[in-house]
Protein backbone atom coordinates (compact mmCIF):
# COMPACT_ATOMS: atom_id res chain seq x y z
CA UNK A 1 0.00 0.00 0.00
CA UNK A 2 1.19 3.41 -0.98
CA UNK A 3 0.63 6.09 0.92
CA UNK A 4 0.73 9.96 -0.23
CA UNK A 5 3.44 12.21 1.53
CA UNK A 6 1.68 15.31 -0.12
CA UNK A 7 -1.72 16.73 0.45
CA UNK A 8 -3.14 18.80 -2.60
CA UNK A 9 -3.59 22.62 -1.49
CA UNK A 10 -7.56 22.62 -1.09
CA UNK A 11 -9.69 24.45 -3.56
CA UNK A 12 -11.73 26.78 -3.06
CA UNK A 13 -15.72 25.44 -1.56
CA UNK A 14 -19.17 26.90 -2.97
CA UNK A 15 -19.91 29.31 -0.71
CA UNK A 16 -16.71 30.13 1.27
CA UNK A 17 -15.68 33.37 2.17
CA UNK A 18 -12.44 34.95 3.86
CA UNK A 19 -14.44 36.37 6.12
CA UNK A 20 -15.35 32.44 6.96
CA UNK A 21 -14.38 32.27 11.07
CA UNK A 22 -12.44 28.99 12.13
CA UNK A 23 -14.99 26.64 14.17
CA UNK A 24 -12.63 27.06 16.92
CA UNK A 25 -12.42 30.48 16.84
CA UNK A 26 -16.24 31.18 17.07
CA UNK A 27 -16.10 28.35 20.10
CA UNK A 28 -13.22 30.95 21.83
CA UNK A 29 -15.37 34.41 20.54
CA UNK A 30 -17.48 34.95 23.30
CA UNK A 31 -15.07 33.96 26.30
CA UNK A 32 -12.73 36.90 24.42
CA UNK A 33 -15.10 39.46 24.39
CA UNK A 34 -15.94 39.04 28.05
CA UNK A 35 -12.07 38.97 28.86
CA UNK A 36 -11.84 41.95 26.85
CA UNK A 37 -14.76 44.09 28.31
CA UNK A 38 -13.02 43.54 31.92
CA UNK A 39 -10.12 44.69 30.45
CA UNK A 40 -11.40 47.60 29.28
CA UNK A 41 -12.77 48.88 32.63
CA UNK A 42 -15.77 50.45 33.47
CA UNK A 43 -16.73 51.84 30.49
CA UNK A 44 -16.13 48.72 28.89
CA UNK A 45 -17.90 46.29 31.18
CA UNK A 46 -21.37 48.57 31.11
CA UNK A 47 -21.13 48.41 27.37
CA UNK A 48 -21.34 44.85 26.71
CA UNK A 49 -23.34 44.44 30.17
CA UNK A 50 -26.61 42.38 28.44
CA UNK A 51 -24.00 39.57 27.56
CA UNK A 52 -23.45 38.29 30.87
CA UNK A 53 -26.36 40.59 33.39
CA UNK A 54 -29.79 39.02 32.56
CA UNK A 55 -32.68 41.75 31.93
CA UNK A 56 -35.71 41.86 34.80
CA UNK A 57 -39.19 42.11 33.73
CA UNK A 58 -39.16 45.31 34.73
CA UNK A 59 -35.68 46.68 32.94
CA UNK A 60 -37.38 44.79 29.51
CA UNK A 61 -40.64 47.55 29.66
CA UNK A 62 -38.18 50.57 30.58
CA UNK A 63 -35.18 51.15 29.06
CA UNK A 64 -33.94 54.05 31.57
CA UNK A 65 -34.50 51.74 34.63
CA UNK A 66 -31.73 49.41 33.02
CA UNK A 67 -29.46 51.88 32.17
CA UNK A 68 -29.75 53.08 35.76
CA UNK A 69 -29.18 49.85 37.25
CA UNK A 70 -25.81 49.02 35.17
CA UNK A 71 -24.34 52.57 35.50
CA UNK A 72 -24.68 52.05 39.50
CA UNK A 73 -22.36 48.43 38.94
CA UNK A 74 -19.62 49.36 40.89
CA UNK A 75 -16.84 47.63 38.79
CA UNK A 76 -13.87 45.79 40.78
CA UNK A 77 -10.67 45.87 38.52
CA UNK A 78 -9.29 42.63 39.85
CA UNK A 79 -8.67 41.16 36.31
CA UNK A 80 -6.88 44.33 34.99
CA UNK A 81 -4.59 44.67 38.01
CA UNK A 82 -4.00 40.98 37.74
CA UNK A 83 -2.64 41.43 34.22
CA UNK A 84 -0.56 44.77 34.72
CA UNK A 85 0.94 42.65 38.00
CA UNK A 86 1.87 39.27 36.20
CA UNK A 87 3.32 41.28 33.15
CA UNK A 88 5.08 43.48 35.34
CA UNK A 89 6.66 40.92 36.86
CA UNK A 90 7.86 39.27 33.27
CA UNK A 91 9.23 42.61 32.52
CA UNK A 92 10.69 43.80 35.96
CA UNK A 93 14.42 42.42 34.09
CA UNK A 94 14.42 43.44 30.31
CA UNK A 95 14.93 40.61 28.17
CA UNK A 96 18.58 39.29 26.90
CA UNK A 97 18.39 39.59 22.92
CA UNK A 98 21.25 38.39 21.15
CA UNK A 99 20.34 38.68 17.23
CA UNK A 100 23.66 39.15 14.05
CA UNK A 101 24.63 42.95 13.46
CA UNK A 102 22.92 43.09 10.41
CA UNK A 103 19.36 42.74 12.11
CA UNK A 104 20.48 44.59 15.17
CA UNK A 105 19.53 47.62 13.73
CA UNK A 106 15.85 46.60 13.54
CA UNK A 107 15.79 45.89 16.52
CA UNK A 108 14.78 49.72 17.12
CA UNK A 109 12.04 49.36 14.71
CA UNK A 110 10.69 46.17 14.71
CA UNK A 111 7.13 46.52 13.34
CA UNK A 112 8.68 49.14 10.96
CA UNK A 113 6.07 51.86 12.60
CA UNK A 114 8.20 52.96 15.26
CA UNK A 115 8.02 50.05 17.92
CA UNK A 116 10.78 48.21 19.23
CA UNK A 117 11.47 44.39 19.90
CA UNK A 118 10.21 45.13 23.69
CA UNK A 119 7.38 47.15 22.97
CA UNK A 120 6.63 43.91 20.63
CA UNK A 121 7.42 40.79 23.60
CA UNK A 122 5.05 43.29 26.37
CA UNK A 123 2.13 43.51 24.08
CA UNK A 124 2.92 39.60 23.41
CA UNK A 125 3.32 38.93 26.91
CA UNK A 126 -0.15 40.84 27.99
CA UNK A 127 -2.37 38.91 25.16
CA UNK A 128 -0.92 35.77 25.95
CA UNK A 129 -1.58 35.89 29.35
CA UNK A 130 -5.18 37.74 28.82
CA UNK A 131 -6.47 35.99 25.90
CA UNK A 132 -3.96 32.66 25.34
CA UNK A 133 -3.75 33.18 21.80
CA UNK A 134 -1.02 36.14 19.41
CA UNK A 135 0.51 35.99 16.34
CA UNK A 136 3.53 37.46 14.59
CA UNK A 137 3.98 38.13 11.19
CA UNK A 138 7.38 38.17 10.11
CA UNK A 139 6.73 40.62 6.41
CA UNK A 140 9.31 42.45 4.06
CA UNK A 141 8.70 45.74 2.76
CA UNK A 142 8.02 45.24 -1.32
CA UNK A 143 8.56 46.89 -4.74
CA UNK A 144 11.63 48.28 -6.32
CA UNK A 145 11.87 51.60 -4.55
CA UNK A 146 13.73 49.21 -1.17
CA UNK A 147 15.86 47.16 -3.49
CA UNK A 148 18.85 50.21 -2.85
CA UNK A 149 18.52 50.03 0.90
CA UNK A 150 19.12 46.65 2.90
CA UNK A 151 17.47 47.93 6.40
CA UNK A 152 14.07 49.12 4.43
CA UNK A 153 14.22 45.57 2.50
CA UNK A 154 15.17 43.83 6.43
CA UNK A 155 12.00 41.93 7.66
CA UNK A 156 10.52 43.32 10.18
CA UNK A 157 7.92 41.99 12.94
CA UNK A 158 3.83 42.63 13.16
CA UNK A 159 1.80 41.57 15.94
CA UNK A 160 -1.60 40.28 16.23
CA UNK A 161 -4.70 39.56 18.66
CA UNK A 162 -6.42 36.56 18.67
CA UNK A 163 -9.68 38.19 17.74
CA UNK A 164 -7.64 39.23 14.04
CA UNK A 165 -6.50 35.67 13.42
CA UNK A 166 -10.16 34.66 12.18
CA UNK A 167 -9.09 31.42 9.97
CA UNK A 168 -5.67 29.03 9.36
CA UNK A 169 -5.48 25.57 8.18
CA UNK A 170 -2.59 23.08 7.80
CA UNK A 171 -1.80 19.86 5.48
CA UNK A 172 0.85 17.59 4.66
CA UNK A 173 4.12 18.18 3.05
CA UNK A 174 6.82 15.52 2.92
CA UNK A 175 4.99 13.92 5.94
CA UNK A 176 5.17 16.71 8.00
CA UNK A 177 2.32 18.86 8.71
CA UNK A 178 2.62 22.50 7.77
CA UNK A 179 0.27 25.50 8.11
CA UNK A 180 -0.82 25.98 4.64
CA UNK A 181 -3.29 29.24 5.63
CA UNK A 182 -3.74 31.88 7.61
CA UNK A 183 -6.39 34.74 7.46
CA UNK A 184 -5.72 37.60 9.08
CA UNK A 185 -8.51 40.83 10.11
CA UNK A 186 -6.65 43.94 9.51
CA UNK A 187 -8.11 47.67 9.74
CA UNK A 188 -6.55 49.78 6.87
CA UNK A 189 -6.00 53.67 6.81
CA UNK A 190 -6.78 54.72 3.11
CA UNK A 191 -6.28 58.57 2.08
CA UNK A 192 -9.05 60.50 0.50
CA UNK A 193 -9.98 63.84 -0.19
CA UNK A 194 -10.12 65.11 3.46
CA UNK A 195 -8.26 63.15 5.88
CA UNK A 196 -8.53 59.68 5.63
CA UNK A 197 -11.08 56.51 5.77
CA UNK A 198 -10.51 53.19 7.43
CA UNK A 199 -11.46 50.29 5.48
CA UNK A 200 -12.15 46.13 6.63
CA UNK A 201 -8.89 43.85 4.79
CA UNK A 202 -8.29 40.68 4.97
CA UNK A 203 -4.34 39.52 4.35
CA UNK A 204 -4.37 35.75 3.39
CA UNK A 205 -0.90 34.17 3.96
CA UNK A 206 -0.94 30.90 1.71
CA UNK A 207 1.27 28.30 0.02
CA UNK A 208 0.38 28.47 -3.18
CA UNK A 209 0.39 25.48 -5.99
CA UNK A 210 4.07 25.35 -5.92
CA UNK A 211 4.41 25.28 -2.10
CA UNK A 212 5.77 28.82 -2.39
CA UNK A 213 4.88 31.58 0.06
CA UNK A 214 1.95 33.93 -1.65
CA UNK A 215 0.16 36.87 0.26
CA UNK A 216 -3.49 37.76 -1.19
CA UNK A 217 -5.08 41.05 0.00
CA UNK A 218 -9.61 41.47 -0.02
CA UNK A 219 -11.02 44.62 1.27
CA UNK A 220 -14.35 45.59 2.25
CA UNK A 221 -16.01 47.58 -0.66
CA UNK A 222 -19.09 50.60 0.31
CA UNK A 223 -21.40 47.76 -0.89
CA UNK A 224 -20.24 45.74 1.87
CA UNK A 225 -18.79 43.02 -0.71
CA UNK A 226 -15.39 41.96 0.11
CA UNK A 227 -12.86 41.37 -2.82
CA UNK A 228 -9.34 40.63 -3.97
CA UNK A 229 -7.22 43.79 -4.64
CA UNK A 230 -3.85 42.55 -4.60
CA UNK A 231 -2.02 39.60 -5.14
CA UNK A 232 2.00 39.31 -3.63
CA UNK A 233 4.57 36.73 -4.01
CA UNK A 234 7.17 38.31 -1.13
CA UNK A 235 10.57 37.64 -2.43
CA UNK A 236 13.71 37.89 -0.25
CA UNK A 237 16.33 40.70 -0.49
CA UNK A 238 18.03 38.47 -3.37
CA UNK A 239 14.90 37.79 -5.06
CA UNK A 240 14.61 34.59 -3.37
CA UNK A 241 10.85 33.14 -2.29
CA UNK A 242 10.12 31.13 0.92
CA UNK A 243 8.95 27.93 1.36
CA UNK A 244 6.61 28.20 4.18
CA UNK A 245 4.40 30.88 5.91
CA UNK A 246 6.25 33.40 7.93
CA UNK A 247 3.87 33.34 11.13
CA UNK A 248 4.27 32.26 14.36
CA UNK A 249 1.88 31.21 17.20
CA UNK A 250 1.81 32.19 20.57
CA UNK A 251 0.04 30.76 23.63
CA UNK A 252 0.57 30.03 27.37
CA UNK A 253 1.43 25.98 26.29
CA UNK A 254 2.93 25.99 23.32
CA UNK A 255 3.29 27.28 20.00
CA UNK A 256 0.96 25.21 18.22
CA UNK A 257 -1.97 26.57 15.83
CA UNK A 258 -4.79 25.24 18.32
CA UNK A 259 -6.53 28.17 20.41
CA UNK A 260 -5.64 27.52 24.05
CA UNK A 261 -7.45 28.80 27.07
CA UNK A 262 -6.98 31.67 28.52
CA UNK A 263 -5.51 31.80 31.81
CA UNK A 264 -7.13 35.00 32.94
CA UNK A 265 -10.78 33.32 32.21
CA UNK A 266 -11.78 31.89 35.21
CA UNK A 267 -10.84 35.33 36.60
CA UNK A 268 -12.59 37.49 34.25
CA UNK A 269 -15.70 34.74 34.83
CA UNK A 270 -15.62 35.82 38.82
CA UNK A 271 -14.84 39.14 38.20
CA UNK A 272 -17.91 39.68 35.93
CA UNK A 273 -19.97 37.81 38.41
CA UNK A 274 -18.67 40.47 41.17
CA UNK A 275 -19.86 43.08 38.97
CA UNK A 276 -23.61 41.64 39.14
CA UNK A 277 -23.90 40.73 42.65
CA UNK A 278 -22.58 44.74 42.92
CA UNK A 279 -25.36 46.20 40.73
CA UNK A 280 -27.74 44.08 42.27
CA UNK A 281 -26.80 45.63 46.05
CA UNK A 282 -25.95 49.14 44.86
CA UNK A 283 -29.55 48.94 43.11
CA UNK A 284 -31.29 47.49 46.25
CA UNK A 285 -29.77 50.16 48.37
CA UNK A 286 -31.05 52.89 45.75
CA UNK A 287 -33.96 51.80 46.73
CA UNK A 288 -33.72 51.12 50.69
CA UNK A 289 -32.06 53.93 51.61
CA UNK A 290 -35.21 56.55 51.23
CA UNK A 291 -37.62 56.28 53.84
CA UNK A 292 -40.51 56.51 52.25
CA UNK A 293 -43.34 58.28 54.18
CA UNK A 294 -46.77 56.81 54.66
CA UNK A 295 -50.02 58.97 55.71
CA UNK A 296 -53.44 56.84 56.29
CA UNK A 297 -56.82 58.71 57.12
CA UNK A 298 -56.28 61.89 54.12
CA UNK A 299 -56.92 62.09 50.89
CA UNK A 300 -54.54 62.91 48.23
CA UNK A 301 -55.28 66.73 47.82
CA UNK A 302 -55.70 66.94 51.88
CA UNK A 303 -52.53 66.32 52.79
CA UNK A 304 -49.99 68.97 52.32
CA UNK A 305 -46.62 66.85 53.13
CA UNK A 306 -43.00 68.63 52.42
CA UNK A 307 -40.58 66.84 53.48
CA UNK A 308 -38.06 69.21 55.75
CA UNK A 309 -41.09 71.61 56.47
CA UNK A 310 -43.98 72.00 58.66
CA UNK A 311 -46.64 69.44 57.67
CA UNK A 312 -50.46 70.15 57.84
CA UNK A 313 -52.63 67.05 58.11
CA UNK A 314 -56.20 66.37 58.79
CA UNK A 315 -57.47 65.48 62.74
CA UNK A 316 -57.19 61.66 63.14
CA UNK A 317 -54.44 61.14 60.31
CA UNK A 318 -51.57 59.00 60.78
CA UNK A 319 -48.01 58.99 59.64
CA UNK A 320 -45.20 56.82 59.74
CA UNK A 321 -41.72 56.08 57.76
CA UNK A 322 -41.24 52.64 55.46
CA UNK A 323 -37.90 51.41 56.11
CA UNK A 324 -35.91 48.58 55.73
CA UNK A 325 -35.03 46.23 58.41
CA UNK A 326 -33.44 42.83 57.82
CA UNK A 327 -30.10 41.00 56.96
CA UNK A 328 -31.32 40.68 53.33
CA UNK A 329 -28.35 43.45 52.09
CA UNK A 330 -25.87 41.54 54.19
CA UNK A 331 -26.07 38.36 52.56
CA UNK A 332 -25.31 40.37 49.42
CA UNK A 333 -22.54 41.75 51.21
CA UNK A 334 -21.07 38.35 52.09
CA UNK A 335 -21.18 37.37 48.49
CA UNK A 336 -19.16 39.76 47.68
CA UNK A 337 -16.70 39.18 50.07
CA UNK A 338 -16.64 35.37 48.80
CA UNK A 339 -16.09 36.30 45.23
CA UNK A 340 -13.18 38.68 46.11
CA UNK A 341 -11.64 35.45 47.82
CA UNK A 342 -11.85 33.49 45.32
CA UNK A 343 -10.62 36.07 43.19
CA UNK A 344 -7.66 36.18 44.99
CA UNK A 345 -7.17 32.05 44.80
CA UNK A 346 -7.37 32.34 40.88
CA UNK A 347 -4.65 35.11 40.48
CA UNK A 348 -5.21 38.42 41.90
CA UNK A 349 -2.64 38.76 44.79
CA UNK A 350 -2.89 42.65 44.84
CA UNK A 351 -6.48 41.97 46.32
CA UNK A 352 -5.44 39.40 48.99
CA UNK A 353 -5.22 40.79 52.73
CA UNK A 354 -1.02 39.52 54.15
CA UNK A 355 -0.97 36.38 56.27
CA UNK A 356 -1.92 37.03 59.55
CA UNK A 357 0.11 33.86 60.32
CA UNK A 358 4.08 33.66 60.64
CA UNK A 359 6.08 31.65 57.93
CA UNK A 360 9.31 31.55 56.72
CA UNK A 361 11.12 33.26 54.00
CA UNK A 362 11.34 30.12 52.15
CA UNK A 363 7.62 28.60 52.68
CA UNK A 364 6.77 31.90 51.50
CA UNK A 365 8.98 31.60 48.48
CA UNK A 366 7.64 28.52 47.54
CA UNK A 367 4.00 29.73 48.22
CA UNK A 368 4.96 32.21 45.53
CA UNK A 369 6.35 29.95 43.07
CA UNK A 370 3.91 28.10 42.61
CA UNK A 371 1.34 30.57 42.14
CA UNK A 372 3.89 32.00 39.08
CA UNK A 373 4.01 28.46 37.44
CA UNK A 374 1.46 29.84 34.86
CA UNK A 375 3.40 32.94 34.12
CA UNK A 376 6.46 30.73 33.84
CA UNK A 377 5.23 28.94 31.12
CA UNK A 378 3.81 31.76 29.06
CA UNK A 379 7.47 33.90 29.30
CA UNK A 380 8.82 30.53 28.09
CA UNK A 381 6.33 30.14 25.10
CA UNK A 382 6.56 33.63 24.69
CA UNK A 383 10.54 34.05 24.69
CA UNK A 384 10.25 30.92 21.77
CA UNK A 385 7.71 32.43 20.04
CA UNK A 386 9.88 35.50 19.45
CA UNK A 387 12.98 33.66 18.96
CA UNK A 388 11.40 31.65 16.15
CA UNK A 389 9.95 35.10 14.48
CA UNK A 390 13.73 36.48 14.82
CA UNK A 391 15.11 33.21 12.63
CA UNK A 392 12.89 33.52 10.51
CA UNK A 393 13.83 37.17 9.57
CA UNK A 394 17.26 35.89 9.45
CA UNK A 395 16.90 32.78 6.99
CA UNK A 396 14.48 35.26 4.83
CA UNK A 397 17.52 37.66 4.32
CA UNK A 398 20.09 35.17 4.69
CA UNK A 399 21.54 36.71 7.71
CA UNK A 400 24.50 34.29 9.19
CA UNK A 401 24.31 34.82 13.32
CA UNK A 402 22.82 33.20 16.21
CA UNK A 403 19.88 34.29 17.72
CA UNK A 404 18.34 33.94 20.95
CA UNK A 405 15.38 35.81 22.83
CA UNK A 406 14.76 35.12 26.29
CA UNK A 407 12.31 36.84 28.97
CA UNK A 408 12.63 37.07 32.86
CA UNK A 409 11.64 33.88 34.51
CA UNK A 410 13.12 35.20 37.78
CA UNK A 411 9.45 36.74 39.30
CA UNK A 412 10.12 37.17 42.67
CA UNK A 413 12.23 39.57 44.60
CA UNK A 414 15.46 37.31 45.91
CA UNK A 415 18.56 39.19 46.98
CA UNK A 416 21.47 36.91 47.94
CA UNK A 417 22.67 36.76 51.47
CA UNK A 418 25.83 37.82 52.81
CA UNK A 419 26.17 34.41 53.55
CA UNK A 420 25.80 33.00 50.34
CA UNK A 421 27.68 35.55 48.88
CA UNK A 422 30.62 34.22 51.12
CA UNK A 423 30.28 30.75 50.28
CA UNK A 424 29.87 31.40 46.40
CA UNK A 425 33.12 32.73 46.39
CA UNK A 426 35.02 30.14 48.38
CA UNK A 427 33.76 27.66 46.31
CA UNK A 428 35.53 29.74 43.50
CA UNK A 429 38.50 29.96 44.75
CA UNK A 430 38.54 26.20 45.52
CA UNK A 431 37.97 25.23 42.49
CA UNK A 432 34.63 23.48 43.10
CA UNK A 433 32.38 26.17 40.89
CA UNK A 434 33.06 27.89 37.60
CA UNK A 435 33.42 31.75 37.52
CA UNK A 436 30.26 31.86 35.03
CA UNK A 437 28.46 29.84 37.59
CA UNK A 438 28.93 32.43 40.32
CA UNK A 439 28.06 35.31 38.01
CA UNK A 440 25.14 33.57 37.01
CA UNK A 441 24.02 33.38 40.84
CA UNK A 442 25.27 37.20 41.25
CA UNK A 443 22.48 38.10 39.11
CA UNK A 444 20.00 36.18 40.04
CA UNK A 445 20.47 37.51 43.65
CA UNK A 446 20.35 40.88 42.02
CA UNK A 447 23.58 41.76 43.19
CA UNK A 448 24.71 42.88 39.86
CA UNK A 449 23.56 45.33 37.16
CA UNK A 450 20.91 44.30 34.53
CA UNK A 451 23.76 45.28 31.59
CA UNK A 452 26.73 43.84 32.96
CA UNK A 453 27.98 40.87 30.94
CA UNK A 454 30.18 37.67 32.24
CA UNK A 455 33.17 39.35 30.50
CA UNK A 456 32.77 42.84 31.74
CA UNK A 457 32.34 41.35 35.21
CA UNK A 458 35.43 39.41 35.29
CA UNK A 459 37.14 42.92 33.64
CA UNK A 460 36.41 44.94 36.06
CA UNK A 461 36.79 42.34 39.21
CA UNK A 462 40.29 42.10 38.47
CA UNK A 463 41.09 45.45 37.64
CA UNK A 464 39.01 46.88 40.68
CA UNK A 465 41.15 49.37 42.36
CA UNK A 466 40.40 48.46 46.06
CA UNK A 467 41.93 45.09 45.64
CA UNK A 468 45.72 46.30 44.72
CA UNK A 469 48.21 44.38 46.52
CA UNK A 470 45.76 41.65 47.13
CA UNK A 471 44.43 38.64 45.82
CA UNK A 472 41.43 38.63 43.51
CA UNK A 473 38.16 37.16 44.80
CA UNK A 474 38.44 34.69 41.50
CA UNK A 475 42.00 33.80 41.61
CA UNK A 476 42.63 29.83 42.74
CA UNK A 477 43.86 28.50 45.63
CA UNK A 478 44.68 25.10 45.99
CA UNK A 479 42.36 22.77 47.21
CA UNK A 480 42.90 20.13 50.41
CA UNK A 481 43.70 16.78 49.19
CA UNK A 482 41.50 15.10 51.36
CA UNK A 483 37.77 16.41 51.20
CA UNK A 484 37.02 15.17 54.81
CA UNK A 485 39.89 18.30 55.50
CA UNK A 486 37.62 21.02 54.73
CA UNK A 487 36.26 22.90 57.20
CA UNK A 488 32.69 23.83 58.13
CA UNK A 489 33.10 26.80 57.29
CA UNK A 490 34.03 26.15 53.63
CA UNK A 491 31.70 25.55 50.63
Amino acid sequence: MTFATTTAPPTAAPGSSVTDRHPDYLENAPAWRRIRSMLAGADGVRSSADEFMPLTAEQVRRPEVRRAYIQRAAIFPATSRTLEATAGAVFRRDPTVRVPARLDARLENIDSQGGTLLNLAQTAVRETLAMGRFGILVDSAYGADVLNDPLAATPYLVGYTAENITNWRSRIVDGQLVLDQVVLLEHSTIPVEFGSTEVVQYRVLELDEQDYYRVRLFRQVASGRVIEVDRIEPRAFDRRRLDRLPFVFLSPSDGADQIRRSPLLDLTDCNLNHVSVAADLSNAIHKLSSPTLIVTGAERDEADVQLGGVVYLPRDTQCELLEFRGDGLGVLERVLDRLERQMAILGARLLEQPKRTAETAETTRLRQTSETSVLSSVSRNVSDGIKRALQIACDWDRIAGEVSFELNQDFLDSVMEPGMLEALTRSVQNGYLPVDDLYWNLRRGELLRPDLTPEQYRDELENNPLLIGRPSPLSLTPAPADPAAVSEDGP
